[in-house]
């Protein structure tokens, strides 16, 4: 069984985060200082960390810190640590109708940290945003107090009092607890954007700094062009997309979706690597190409990469209404007898209630736009809702509600493409 995290949905202006109190010996079984960042998973399910980033520690700040805990013996820490969780360190997720949140973390989390404790190269699936040096500091302490422990000798020192002193600090330092702050699966530029927002309320940060911790620049990248066009759709009122999307994601490894304000929930990095993924091909090639000019994209053209030559000629307006005219005609076309929008949510708890309310009906829509753009070559018609509505309306009598028993389209990974199969051979006849 893995790790457990025992948390609350905190909601602060339409964003939502996870809070949890641990001891400083459990955090330290989940998270540890790193120099690199997380930007995706390979097949095996082993991070793909961005190589390029050096989020360098201030030595003295850390030493600082160990000293503090050690010395002074009313030593506390009240602002909270942030840490991401991407999806691949969770098991499963249970929520309660009070917002408690049960996190049970992939045996691997757990694993990989005492890889690293036994001096073993390992993986560190849970980083921190911020709090680095707090984590750092503290991990500090509890080696200077352990190895003082160990290698206590009375007759130099204050005799065994002196010995029962350091191991009552050892004891009190373990089970010093911390508020810790959870965001599920954040993409890149959101967890710069955390850090950001959460120091430059207490001092004013050097904007370098942000994007250097972070492996960003302020530059054009796909991948603040990907994040710019979510937040747009979320963010307008006439949006398909307006509020349903959400920081804390869905945890499609369990295979839950998250839902609040009446609304489904979108994964924030669900949607932003869709996009950015129709720009350059992969979490890999996405590293590659962050920081490369625009012109780069035009010298190197990709027809399977429907948005890069949009990317390449700076009109990214394009791509937000091929978004947007698209799942608007999605949220036109598929209607119940009464003229109702399968794709908006009107069950009172707030669940899905067919398949294109959920993470993999999103997904498996995707896939008939990419088909329709591979067909569509005018830049006008991609630009009018009704060149969508034309291939849909053929699609317009599968069965959306599936009151089956058993279902047709369960909302399980495999029904992805069970439901791109049946629109395909709706709109295309295959």
């Amino acid at each position: 069984m893995g790790l457990i995290l025992n948390t609350k949905k905190i909601a602060q202006n339409n964003q939502e985060y996870l809070l949890g109190i641990f001891r400083i010996s459990d955090v330290l079984k989940f998270t540890r200082y790193t120099e690199y960042t997380i930007l995706g998973f390979d097949e095996e399910n082993k991070p793909i960390t961005n190589n390029q980033v050096q989020r360098r520690l201030d030595k003295k700040k850390v030493e600082s810190i160990s000293n503090f805990l050690i010395n002074d013996p009313q030593a506390m820490f009240p602002t909270n640590i942030v840490i991401a969780i991407p999806n691949h360190a969770i098991s499963s997720y249970e929520e309660s109708d009070n917002n408690e949140i049960i996190i049970e973390l992939a045996d691997t989390v757990e694993a990989e940290i005492e890889r690293i404790d036994k001096g073993e190269d390992g993986d560190i699936y849970l980083s921190v945003i911020d709090g680095q040096h707090r984590v750092k500091g503290i991990q500090i302490a509890l080696e200077k107090l352990t190895n003082l422990i160990e290698n206590y000798d009375e007759e130099v020192s204050d005799g065994n009092d002196g010995l029962t002193d350091l191991e009552e600090k050892l004891e009190n330092l373990r089970n010093f607890e911390l508020s810790v702050a959870f965001f599920i699966d954040p993409v890149l530029e959101y967890q710069a954007m955390i850090f950001s927002t959460i120091n430059r309320t207490q001092t004013r940060v050097n904007q370098d700094l942000v994007y250097s911790l972070f492996g960003l620049t302020e530059d054009d990248s796909p991948q603040k062009t990907a994040l710019n066009i979510v937040n747009v759709l979320n963010g307008t009122k006439k949006s398909p997309f307006y509020k349903r999307i959400r920081l804390a994601g869905s945890n499609s490894k369990a295979g839950k979706e998250f839902y609040a304000d009446g609304y489904p929930i979108l994964s924030q990095a669900t949607m932003v690597k869709s996009i950015l993924y129709m720009i350059t091909k992969d979490s890999r090639e996405a590293e590659v190409e962050r920081n490369k000019p625009r012109k780069y994209f035009k010298k190197h053209p990709n027809d399977d990469l429907f948005f890069r030559k949009y990317y390449a000629e700076d009109n990214d307006s394009v791509v937000m209404k091929i978004m947007f005219y698209f799942f608007s005609a999605v949220q036109d076309v598929f209607i119940d007898s009464d003229g109702n929008s399968f794709w908006d949510i009107r069950s009172n708890k707030n669940k899905p209630t067919n398949i294109i309310q959920t993470t993999i009906g999103y997904e498996a829509l995707l896939d008939v736009l990419k088909r329709i753009l591979s067909e569509e070559k005018s830049e006008d018609r991609l630009l009018d809702k009704n060149t969508y509505i034309g291939y849909l309306i053929k699609a317009n009598g599968i069965d959306i509600l599936d009151n089956n028993d058993p279902k047709k389209f369960p909302f399980t990974n495999r029904s992805k493409k069970l439901f791109y199969d049946e629109m395909e051979r709706l709109i295309w006849g295959v």
